[in-house]
This record gives C-alpha cells, sequence and structure tokens, in this order.
C-alpha cells in the first residue's frame, strides 16, 4: 500500500482564506498547516567543540544544525556529523528556550544520533513530537517538506517532490554506510538532522547536508532504516544496564507493520512473562508498538522490579502479560548460561575458545557460504560471533551472538587466521582499545574494544 496522497486534483484548485484574510489554494493551506504543527517538535542543536590549541591558547569552535523530537519522552534525532566531537550540546526549544542535552547515542556510519534534554532542564511539559511515516513505500514525484532550524532564530520550510529513492551519494561520503532518498527541496547545511515530511505531516527522512558535487539536490536518510538504528541506541541492557531478554523481529510488508517475537532468553523477564514466539505485540506500557524502536522505548526508564503490560495477538485474541524488568546484574544463572552457550555451527566452523575468547569475550565461527551470500558485497565475508563472554568487552561495548565481525582496526577479519594475526600483533597496545566493525542485520556497527593490559 502506498502513502496517502496529499491532496486531489481537484481541490488543488480550490481557493481557501486564512485567517488573515490572505486567499491561498488549498494545497498551501495544507503545507501551512503541516508546518505549523511540526514547528513545537523542532529544536535548534547548538555545540561547542575543542579546538587544537592555537599559539598557546586553547580555543572552541561552534557548531549548529537542527534535531527533532520523536516521542514524548523527549527523544530527538538529528545527525551524527551535528554533534561529532562536541563537547557541549545545547537545545534551543520551541518557544525560545534553551536546554543542555545528553547524548544517548549515535551511529557514525549511518549518520545518526539521538538527544534528550537534560534531566531537570525542562519546566516538566512533554515534548510535541511528530509522527513516522513510511520510506519504503514511497514513490518519485511525491511532495515532500524539509524543515530545519540553521540559526536558531525561526524554522525555515523548503518544498519539492521525491526524485530519487535508494541513491548512494554522488562523489562523496565514503564511510557512510547508508542510501538515501533524493529531493529537489533544498537541504542547507543548518538544515542537517531536520525532518523531511510527507504531506500528511508524517516524518519519511533525516535531512543531511553534504556536499554532493551537485547543484538543487537533497538528501535524507529513510526513516525506515533510522528506526532500526533507535532500537539499537535505545536498548535498555546499553543504557541503564536493564534486562527483558526478549528477542523479536520487525515485520514490514507495505503499511503492514508489526513487530512478532522470535524467542526469549530462559529464564529472562520475557519468558517468565509468558511471550512466546510468534506473539504479535501491540501494546507495552503506554505506547502502540510497530516495531523494536517502540518496543525499548516502552521499557525504558523503568526500575528494576517494575512491570510493565504487554499486549499482545495471540492465535487472533488479545492478551496481555506484565513483563518485570530486571537489573542486568541480577540475572539467574540460566540466564547467564544462554548467553554463553554455543550455537549450532556447520562442521568447517569452530574456532576454539582461544585468543578471541579471552582477548576480545567472544567466540567465532567461519560463515557458512549461504551467510557469506547475505553480507553486503562491499565486504569480502566476516566471522559469525556464536557466544558472547559474560562482562567480556565484547559484550561491554555491544557486541551481540548473530552479529558478524568484518573488521578489527585496519583489517578485515573473514577467517580465525585474520583474528589471531590482530590479537597476536606485537603492536596491539598502541592500538588499544581495539577498534570493530560488524554486520547486524543490513547494518554496519563499530565501537572499541578496551582489551586486557596483557596477553
Amino acid at each position: 500500500m502506498k502513502n496517502r496522497t496529499c491532496i486531489s486534483m481537484a481541490a488543488l484548485l480550490l481557493i481557501v482564506s486564512t485567517g488573515s484574510g490572505a486567499q491561498v489554494t488549498a494545497d498551501e493551506k495544507n503545507t501551512i498547516d503541516v508546518f505549523k504543527r511540526a514547528a513545537p517538535a523542532i529544536v535548534h542543536v547548538k555545540t561547542i567543540r575543542a579546538v587544537t590549541p592555537s599559539a598557546g591558547r586553547a580555543t572552541v569552535g561552534e557548531g549548529a544544525g537542527t534535531g527533532f523530537a520523536f516521542d514524548t519522552e523527549g527523544h530527538i534525532l538529528t545527525n551524527y556529523h551535528v554533534i561529532e566531537n562536541s563537547t557541549e550540546i545545547q537545545l534551543l526549544m520551541d518557544g525560545g528556550r534553551t536546554v543542555p542535552a545528553t547524548l544517548i547515542g549515535t551511529a557514525p556510519l549511518l549518520d545518526i544520533a539521538v538527544l534528550k534534554p537534560e534531566a531537570g532542564s525542562g519546566d516538566g511539559t512533554p515534548l510535541q513530537s511528530l509522527p513516522f511515516g513510511d520510506s519504503d513505500g514511497l514513490d518519485v514525484g511525491q511532495k515532500v517538506l524539509a524543515i530545519g532550524n540553521p540559526f536558531g532564530f525561526h524554522n525555515t520550510l523548503t518544498v519539492g517532490v521525491l526524485s530519487g529513492v535508494a541513491r548512494d551519494l554522488p562523489g562523496g561520503a565514503p564511510d557512510l554506510e547508508q542510501v538515501f532518498l533524493q529531493t529537489d527541496a533544498a537541504i542547507n547545511p543548518g538544515n542537517s538532522g531536520g525532518p523531511l515530511l510527507n504531506c500528511n505531516g508524517e516524518v519519511i527522512g533525516i535531512n543531511v547536508a553534504i556536499r554532493a558535487g551537485a547543484q538543487k539536490i537533497g538528501f535524507a536518510i529513510p526513516i525506515d532504516d533510522a528506526r532500526k538504528v533507535i532500537a539499537r541506541l535505545l536498548d535498555i541492557e546499553r543504557l541503564e544496564n536493564n534486562y527483558h531478554g526478549l528477542r523479536a523481529e520487525d515485520y514490514k510488508l507495505g503499511m503492514d507493520r508489526k513487530l512478532i517475537v522470535s524467542a526469549t532468553a530462559p529464564g529472562s523477564p520475557a519468558a517468565a512473562a509468558g511471550l512466546q514466539p510468534g506473539d504479535v505485540i501491540e501494546r507495552a506500557g503506554t505506547i502502540s508498538v510497530v516495531d523494536m524502536a517502540d518496543f525499548e522505548r516502552s521499557v525504558l526508564g523503568r526500575n528494576p522490579g517494575e512491570s510493565v503490560p504487554v499486549t499482545v495477538r495471540r492465535g487472533g485474541e488479545a492478551q496481555t502479560f506484565q513483563l518485570q524488568i530486571t537489573a542486568r546484574g541480577n540475572r539467574t544463572n540460566a540466564q547467564l548460561a544462554a548467553r554463553t552457550t554455543t550455537l549450532p555451527v556447520p562442521p568447517q566452523a569452530p574456532q576454539e575458545q582461544g585468543k578471541s575468547w579471552t582477548m576480545l569475550g567472544m567466540q567465532l565461527r567461519a560463515l557458512s557460504p549461504r551467510e557469506r551470500s547475505a553480507v553486503n558485497p562491499r565486504y569480502k565475508g566476516g566471522m559469525k560471533v556464536v557466544s558472547v563472554r559474560n562482562e567480556g568487552p565484547a559484550e561491554r561495548n555491544g557486541i551481540k551472538e548473530g552479529d558478524i565481525l568484518v573488521g578489527l582496526h585496519v583489517w578485515e577479519t573473514i577467517s580465525p587466521e585474520n583474528v589471531d594475526f590482530v590479537v597476536s600483533h606485537p603492536q596491539l597496545g598502541k592500538f588499544n582499545p581495539l577498534k570493530f566493525y560488524i554486520v547486524r542485520e543490513t547494518e554496519t556497527l563499530y565501537g572499541y574494544l578496551q582489551l586486557p593490559s596483557s596477553r
């Protein structure tokens, strides 16, 4: 099912009157209304960056961009390059109030960052948020609106059409693991991180201002890609050291979106609550759920021991279960054993629990031909993470079972020998923490492993 059209052709000829007495077409009136509805969710992002000292004096630089709230809890999406290397982030909210921001998480290779006003810095009023739309069902030629706040004074609006989907950036940004929406709506540097809207006022992309070697072309990160990143960045294990043990898959076919339980970790809160594979999660707490990003938002900020009502559809009937959040350090022996049990592997696979286990905290195996064919062709292959040691470097830095390790430092990791070469390198201490690259589903992610001081 495609996105709804903005307005009928007959309505385009209709003349309406605004409150000021000016006459506009119905199409123009719709554009004005969308802009006004979106305004309270738009923020100006101001950053302070440390600059290399010059002439013996330390100096600072300032950067600016745009962001927008995507839930009433105050989470704000923007571009990673807007806040990169910043030592301080401030948000200028609708109405003129400036508040400090906390950086929740980043996905640099996807140019996405999530911020939140610092606790206690607001006036208690929930932020107005923008609803997410559908970026997979877009057609070239659809009308789009780009909103930004480049200078901190007023929001700006540019209007155009969608001129391309699944576009690589021409002539630039080789580090971005991302395809983009292309539009002729002007997207200027200060508008980076602002929303690209359809004519219903739904977010279909995150605007990116990148020198792409072409004029009058703007690009945006598709919102369906961004939602997968949001789920990872708001993971309660990463942010709060809490645990739910739910494993679920996002299902999407046209406008049919749902979150389907694929498994529950043995002994986990999700298993104890009674959730089962095949359950379709419809609501968690006060949040309607269509994907894992919604579910993680629903359990974020909960105290260990607090119960969250989770409503699922099972066998055509709605049922509600109580999911009790657990502190990660309080997990049962069964849960911990489940995290370190080796998964079934093909006969050619095992890399024994050697240095990758003791040094990196993960057990690896070679990819099967089918797994290798599913990896982005820009990589020659990788090593499948089949087990993660509890509280080891890999777990502490977000690596999970099922991830595919494609690189360490500057080297590819397509065989056990590649991994051994890196962890046995005589100069390993000079590049500790060790940068890693993994593929998770369709995303390429990276981070740093703090290794033991001795080998």
